[in-house]
């Protein structure tokens, strides 16, 4: 099925969401330990502290952008100028998706597509960034967001790609249920420079 701007993928119950100002606040307080942005790494930890509350995941619109941003700066990532998801959301060729409930965004994702080889890394469709508020982390959110892109990408390709930095054990925990498997390893891929070593990562469609 055709996914188009804004359209509903699927939905769950996840733990209620606080406000974001007030997880914004819990941030600036300290509330991230880990300063390299990549979240704690810990496989037995289940989140289920909180009431539980529907979320759905569908595609970006413009009107997104700024939540996107919002949940980029409680996540204690980079600030990146609004025309870079813009123009991600705008591209045919990529997927941005977001996780909501009711008015609120609480993560987002996106996909990269390369039409040509570049840096040991093959042409094609590629998963991007995951990001997910602190609180609601360990909650099934990234792996919602992982499915309705790598549905996507099937339905295009018979591989989905995927690089990560090394360090990131908790993005490559996550992948290993979809099949994803270890190519190879470098300081680059195609125009993503990794501080350290990045892993680049392939999984076939299923059935293939």
């Amino acid at each position: 099925m055709e996914i188009l701007h804004g359209t509903f993928i699927s939905s769950r119950t996840v733990p209620q969401l606080p406000h974001i100002a007030p997880v914004l606040r819990n941030t600036l307080n300290g509330f991230m330990t880990n300063r390299s942005g990549f979240a704690e790494f810990d496989p037995t930890f289940v989140r289920n502290d909180q009431p539980k509350r529907s979320l759905i995941v569908r595609a970006a619109l413009l009107n997104d952008v700024e939540s996107i941003t919002a949940v980029e700066k409680i996540s204690g990532r980079p600030v990146v100028d609004r025309s870079v998801f813009e123009e991600a959301i705008g591209d045919k060729n990529r997927l941005v998706v977001v996780a909501a409930t009711q008015d609120e965004v609480i993560g987002w994702a996106k996909t990269h597509h390369f039409g040509e080889p570049g840096h040991r890394a093959p042409a094609g469709h590629y998963l991007g960034g995951v990001t997910v508020v602190p609180e609601f982390r360990r909650t099934g959110v990234g792996s919602m967001l992982t499915e309705a892109r790598l549905d996507w990408i099937w339905s295009r390709s018979s591989e989905a790609w995927y690089t990560v930095n090394a360090k990131n054990l908790v993005s490559i925990q996550l992948h290993q249920k979809w099949g994803f498997r270890e190519v190879a390893r470098g300081p680059k891929f195609h125009s993503t420079v990794f501080r350290g070593v990045g892993v680049l990562f392939c999984a076939p469609r299923p059935g293939d």
